[in-house]
Parts: structure tokens; sequence; C-alpha cells
């Protein structure tokens, strides 16, 4: 048995269609370090690899972005990083899933919370 962390966020759902924001939860590697030691790979998405490889993300924090990067391009040269296809696990059939989802919860929202969620679509 392996011991595989997959690196989240909304850009996993980018390659499938899902979304077209580029972020991911680079959170983990500040609370636990160590995932970096027991880990035998570090599952992640080409978008994602793309977003850490440019080293711009959070935007607002480059020197988090610049170290992000640097940690990633470490990992990847000492063969921790696998780059996967989110589209193998969201088909279109979960995609719409996932949207039919998306719409009902933000119908919920705007009934619950009228004065701070509004549907605009």
């Amino acid at each position: 048995m392996s011991n595989k962390v997959l690196v989240t966020g909304l850009a996993l759902g980018k390659e499938a269609g899902v979304c077209d924001v580029c972020n991911y939860d680079f959170s983990w590697i500040f609370r636990n370090p160590s995932i970096l030691i027991w880990a035998d790979k570090i599952l992640i998405t080409k978008a994602v690899w793309d977003i850490v490889s440019k080293g711009t993300f959070p935007d607002d924090k480059p020197e988090i972005a610049k170290s992000m990067q640097l940690v990633f391009q470490m990992a990847m040269s000492e063969g921790l990083i696998e780059i996967v296809d989110p589209t193998d696990v969201i088909t279109p059939k979960i995609n719409n899933l996932i949207f039919s989802q998306i719409s009902n919860d933000r119908k919920l929202l705007a009934k619950a919370l009228p004065e701070n969620v509004k549907n605009r679509r």
C-alpha cells in the first residue's frame, strides 16, 4: 500500500470542464509539512502543476507562490509528484451531477440568506 496525497482545490475541475478557477490548496504543506516525508506520491493535475510551475498563485502573496514553486519543483525532481488526469474520475455524467448540485445549492443559499446571496443566472 502506498501513501498518496491529492492536492485539492478548484483547479481540479479545470481539465474536466467543471470550473475555470485556477487555484489549489497549499495550506496542507504549512499545517503538515511532514507529509513531504511520509507521502510516496503527491498527486496533482496538469492544471495545478501549470499553476505551481509559474509561481504566481497566490498572486497577493508572491513569497508563498515562489516558495510553493520551489517545493514542488524539488518534489518533482525527487519523483514525489505524480500528475493525474481528473477526467478519469470526473466523467461527463459526474460533471452534470456537479453542476446540478451547484445549482441546487445556489438556490438554497439564496433562499436561506436572501440579503447576502443573490442568484444572477
